[in-house]
């Protein structure tokens, strides 16, 4: 059976490779800045919005104009726009509010749609236009890939490779059940079981107060404020991790020892 899925890994970029991560990471949010300014224009001078085609079309001619936009791969800016889109559509479609300027700290990742490659038999990456990158020695998924996304994280690079893979499907399980999301359990089943909620944020909460203090000290634009924001987001990032991960152990879980699996209709 094949299936999409995902895989990340950390990589161990050298200093110049990642000069260009920040670089690309820059231009890129020029151009979603600057397309984002373009629609906002048009639409107040016409009433009606601009298409990505044209966009793309205003990106190509941008690129003849502006020298330093041809160094980030062509593939890279064009899901700029790819993303730009999704965040209008979300918006029309009242899945989210309406899309902000990139700010330097939020934007954080880059994407390609082809023509990357991995070694696994020496645990590196190649990226078009930047090149073989190492990453941390971990399984390497049999799949075809159909996009990657770099992105830059509080403790380091990441990269996340999405494909096709061929997968045996798991062994009908037996029995039905149905959950009940709640506020002092985190779930109760139907067969009467229990998940204790982890309470991430709260056991983390007394370190996250010392940190987010240890940055309100710092004087702005310090290289000390600096490495208090770092840690400070490093042990947010911890806690996202943790929460994560209880959630695929308790969803997997699940899926091995039921057929099927029913849940309140709520928006969570």
């Amino acid at each position: 059976m094949e299936i999409i899925s995902t895989y990340k890994y950390k990589l161990k970029p050298t200093k110049a490779q990642i000069e260009i991560f920040e670089q690309w990471l820059g231009t890129c949010r020029y151009v979603y800045n600057t397309a984002m300014e373009v629609k906002k224009e048009t639409y107040r001078i016409s009433g009606s919005g601009i298409k990505k085609n044209d966009l793309m079309k205003q990106l190509t001619e941008a690129k003849m104009e502006i020298d330093w936009l041809g160094n980030t791969h062509s593939q890279v800016l064009q899901n700029v726009l790819d993303r730009l889109e999704r965040s209008y559509d979300n918006f029309f479609g009242k899945r989210a509010k309406y899309p902000k300027f990139a700010k330097r700290n939020k934007y954080n990742s880059f994407t390609f749609k082809q023509g990357v490659k991995i070694h696994s038999n020496t645990f590196r990456i190649a990226l078009p236009k930047i090149g073989k990158v190492k990453f941390f020695k971990d399984r390497i998924a049999d799949m075809k890939i159909v996009a990657a996304t770099i992105i830059r994280e509080a403790d380091g690079w990441f990269v996340s490779i999405t494909g096709t893979i061929n997968k045996e499907p798991m062994p009908p399980a037996n029995g039905n059940i149905g959950i009940d999301l709640g506020i002092k359990s985190f779930a109760v089943t139907s067969d009467g079981e229990i998940f204790e909620s982890p309470n991430c944020l709260r056991k983390a909460e007394r370190k996250l107060k010392l940190l987010q203090r240890e940055v309100s000290r710092k004087k702005k634009g310090s290289n000390n404020r600096k490495k208090a924001v770092l840690a400070l987001r490093k042990a947010h990032k911890k806690v996202a991790e943790t929460r994560k991960d209880f959630l695929h152990k308790l969803s997997t879980k699940l899926i091995r020892e039921k057929q099927s699996i029913s849940v309140e209709k709520l928006a969570i």
